[in-house]
C-alpha cells in the first residue's frame, strides 16, 4: 500500500466513522460546551487536528493493515482479547514493527479498513473487534519472543562486560 492509497483508505474509513480521530472515537456529545470544556470553535479545531493526525501517520496505518491481514476474523465481537488500546500496544512490540508508536485511532482505522466488525467500548474512545483469540495469541507470543531475545542479549552483554542485569 502506498502513502496515497493509505490516505484514500483513511478517507473512506472516516466516511463510515466521522467521529474517529487519532486518539480514537470522539463521543457524540463532544461538541457541547458543557461536556468537553472550551468553546465549540476550540473543540472543533482540536477535533480537526486529531483527524489530520490520521493522514499524517500513514506509515503506522500501513503497518496496522499489513499486521491485521494475519488475523483471522470470527463472527462476533470478541471481548476476550484486548480492546483497540491494548492491541495497538501489542503490535508495536512485534519483531517486524516498522513504527515505534501508533495511536489508538490509527489502529481502529486500520482495523475498520481491513473489514473487522467493531463495537465501541463503554469508554467510547476504544473498540472491540471480531478478531480470533488464537491469532491474537500468536501476536502475543511473537512479541514475547522479542523480549526474551532482548533479555538474553543483555545477559550476554553483562557477562562480557562484567555488568550484571537483573530480570
Amino acid at each position: 500500500m502506498t502513502t496515497e492509497e493509505a490516505k484514500l483508505a483513511i478517507k473512506n474509513v472516516l466516511k463510515k466513522e466521522p467521529l474517529l480521530g487519532g486518539r480514537g472515537f470522539w463521543p457524540d456529545n463532544t461538541f457541547c460546551n458543557s461536556n468537553h470544556g472550551g468553546t465549540v470553535e476550540s473543540i472543533l479545531k482540536e477535533f480537526e487536528e486529531d483527524q489530520q493526525y490520521l493522514y499524517e501517520n500513514t506509515d503506522a496505518f500501513i503497518f496496522v493493515v499489513e499486521t491485521l491481514s494475519r488475523i483471522n476474523k470470527i463472527r462476533s465481537i470478541n471481548k476476550n482479547i484486548p480492546s483497540s488500546y491494548g492491541l495497538k500496544h501489542l503490535i508495536v512490540k512485534l519483531p517486524d514493527a516498522s513504527v515505534p508508536y501508533m495511536s489508538n485511532g490509527i489502529f481502529i482505522a486500520g482495523a475498520i479498513h481491513c473489514g473487522f466488525k467493531y463495537k465501541k467500548c463503554d469508554d467510547p474512545i476504544n473498540a472491540f473487534f471480531n478478531m480470533n483469540s488464537s491469532s491474537i495469541n500468536r501476536l502475543r507470543n511473537a512479541a514475547k519472543s522479542i523480549k526474551k531475545n532482548e533479555r538474553d542479549s543483555l545477559k550476554a552483554l553483562g557477562k562480557h562486560t562484567g555488568i550484571s542485569h537483573r530480570f
